[in-house]
This record gives structure tokens, C-alpha cells and sequence, in this order.
């Protein structure tokens, strides 16, 4: 499972270690399968909410606490 991180375009992103190409295997222990799965769990994320993702990079699994910023 997972989907393939194709771009970080946020800065508080790619500070808190979030790549392109990375896999993103869950949110806030949420699995993700697929984009709709992806979109169902980000809806409810407001900016400033502590997240919790799980990516896998080079065979190797990671958490990453990450804090969205607002897109103002």
C-alpha cells in the first residue's frame, strides 16, 4: 500500500524530511491505498494540526511529525 510522493512543494514539508518519491504508507496511523483514501484523511486536517506520517524511503520506514501551514 502506500502512494508515491511526486513533489513537496510545502517548506515545513520538506524540513520535516518528506521527499519526492518517498511512499506514503499512512496519516495519523490512517493506511493509505490510494489518492480517494489520501483525500479522505487530509479533509479534515486544519493547518497548524500536529500530523503523523509514515513514509517509506529506500527500504527503510520512518515516521515524520509534520505541521501543515496555512495556504494563506
Amino acid at each position: 500500500g502506500g502512494i508515491v510522493v511526486t513533489g513537496v512543494e510545502s517548506d515545513n514539508a520538506y524540513r520535516a524530511g518528506v521527499r519526492r518519491n518517498d511512499l506514503l504508507m499512512s496519516i495519523n496511523n490512517q493506511e493509505i491505498d490510494s489518492l480517494s483514501d489520501f483525500d479522505e484523511v487530509v479533509i479534515d486536517i486544519e493547518p497548524g494540526d500536529g500530523v503523523l506520517l509514515l513514509l517509506w524511503r529506500n527500504g527503510v520506514s520512518q515516521f515524520v511529525a509534520y505541521t501543515p501551514e496555512s495556504s494563506e
